[in-house]
C-alpha cells in the first residue's frame, strides 16, 4: 500500500472517531433504561437462575431474534454489563459514521472541507438525535440497542447498490435482516425497488451471488424466527392490536402521530428529494426515497390486518411476556 493510501485510511477513521464522538456527546449514554429490560436479563442469563427458574418474562426472553445479544452474552457478566453495553453503543455509532463517510465519498464528496461541514451538521443535528418524528424508531439514541447497531448496515447497502456491488449490498442487507428482522425485510424492498426505478438491469449470474450472499448473513435469523413459529408458545389469545395500542402505540400506529408529526415528513420526504436530484445517479437515490415512503404507506393497515402471531414473531415479544 502507498503512502498516500495510508493517508487516506488515516483520515476516514479520523473523521470518523471524531464526528461519533461528537454525536455521543449530544445523545448522551445511559444504561437500564427503556428496552435494556429484555437485553439485560438475557445477556446476564437471568433465566437459569433458581431465583427466576419460574418467572415466564425471563424464560421468554429466548425468543428475541437479534443476533447481537447472543454475541453480546458471551463477553457479558454482572461486573463489566456497564462497560460493555457502553463500548458496543461507542462501537455502533462509530460504524454508523463510519458508513455515512463512505456514503459522502462515493457520492463524490471527496473536499475535506466538505466532508468535514457535512459529518459535522450531521453529527449534532436534532434530526438525528433521538427517534423518528413519526414511528419513534430509534436514530442515534442515549442507550445501546440492536436496532441502532443497523444502520451502518444500511448505509453500506444502499451505497454498495448505487455503485453496482449487488453482491456485496445484498451481504449488508442480511447483516441488517440478522441484526433486526423489520429493517432488513424493508432493506430489501427498498433496494428491489431502486433498482427497478433506476432501469438497472440484473443477470442471473448477479442475482444469484446476490441470493447467496444476502441468505449467507441473514440465515441464522431466518432458522431462529422458523423455530419461534413453530414453538407452542408463538399462539396467543389475546388481542394484539390492542395490546400495542397500549404499550407501543407511537411505534406501530399512525393514528399515534400528530398533524406537526405529520407536517415534519413530509418536509423530510420533499427536503430529501430535492437534495437528490444533485448527486451523481440521482435517480437511483429518488428511487430509494420513494420506496422508503412505499413502506411508510404501506405501514399504516399492517398492525390491522397481518396476524397476531406473525407480528408477535416479528417484533420478538413471547406471548407469556
Amino acid at each position: 500500500m502507498t503512502s498516500e493510501g495510508i493517508r487516506k485510511i488515516i483520515v476516514f477513521i479520523f473523521f470518523t472517531m471524531v464526528f461519533a464522538s461528537i454525536s455521543l456527546l449530544i445523545t448522551g449514554f445511559r444504561f437500564g433504561i427503556d428496552n435494556n429490560v429484555f437485553h439485560i436479563p438475557y445477556v446476564l442469563r437471568l433465566a437459569s437462575q433458581p431465583e427466576f427458574s419460574n418467572d415466564a418474562f425471563y424464560a421468554s426472553l429466548k425468543y428475541f431474534t437479534s443476533l447481537v445479544w447472543p454475541v453480546l452474552r458471551l463477553v457479558t457478566t454482572e461486573s463489566n454489563i456497564y462497560d460493555v453495553f457502553r463500548v458496543a453503543n461507542f462501537i455502533s455509532r462509530a460504524s454508523a459514521f463510519g458508513a455515512i463517510q463512505f456514503l459522502l465519498r462515493a457520492n463524490s464528496l471527496t473536499n475535506i472541507w466538505g466532508i468535514i461541514t457535512c459529518m459535522g451538521v450531521l453529527s449534532v443535528t436534532p434530526w438525528l438525535v433521538g427517534y423518528s418524528v413519526v414511528g419513534c424508531h430509534g436514530l442515534f439514541i442515549n442507550y445501546f440497542t440492536h436496532t441502532e447497531v443497523t444502520w451502518p448496515f444500511v448505509f453500506l447497502s444502499l451505497t454498495l447498490l448505487s455503485l453496482r456491488k449487488t453482491a456485496a449490498s445484498a451481504a449488508m442487507t442480511g447483516a441488517a435482516f440478522s441484526i433486526n428482522a423489520f429493517v432488513g425485510i424493508w432493506l430489501i424492498f427498498v433496494n428491489s425497488f431502486s433498482l427497478l426505478y433506476d432501469r438497472q438491469p440484473l443477470d442471473f449470474r448477479r442475482t444469484v451471488w446476490s441470493l447467496v450472499s444476502f441468505l449467507l448473513l441473514a440465515s441464522p435469523t431466518i432458522l431462529w424466527i422458523a423455530l419461534v413459529a413453530g414453538s407452542p408458545d408463538s399462539k396467543v389469545s389475546f388481542s394484539f392490536i390492542e395490546y400495542i395500542r397500549r404499550y407501543y402505540s407511537g411505534h406501530f400506529l399512525i393514528e399515534a402521530a400528530t398533524k406537526t408529526d405529520m407536517a415534519a415528513l413530509v418536509l423530510i420526504y420533499v427536503s430529501g428529494l430535492f437534495a437528490a436530484r444533485f448527486v451523481p445517479n440521482s435517480r437511483y437515490w429518488i428511487g430509494v426515497q420513494l420506496a422508503c415512503l412505499l413502506v411508510f404507506l404501506g405501514g399504516y393497515p399492517c398492525p390491522v390486518f397481518l396476524t397476531t402471531d406473525l407480528f408477535l414473531i416479528c417484533t420478538y415479544y413471547d406471548p407469556p411476556a
